[in-house]
């Protein structure tokens, strides 16, 4: 997890897009576990949903998170 937040510090939205998608998968897998990530990565989560010049971006953070 440490590796993908250090990834959104990027300034590629190719990466932050892969990197979001990673971020689904290992929140999927972890399930109630993922709980202890959340505090460190809401950030980046409310970056990529306020992001409105990639507003394709915020469409998967939306739907990676609904």
């Amino acid at each position: 997890m440490e590796t993908l937040l250090r990834i959104f510090n990027q300034r590629s939205a190719t990466v932050h897009e892969e990197a979001m998608l990673a971020v689904g998968s290992l929140a999927y897998a972890l399930g109630r576990h993922f709980i202890k990530y959340l505090p460190t990565f809401v950030q980046y989560l409310k970056m990529g949903l306020t992001n409105y010049q990639e507003w394709q971006m915020g469409l998967i953070y939306y739907k990676e998170w609904q």
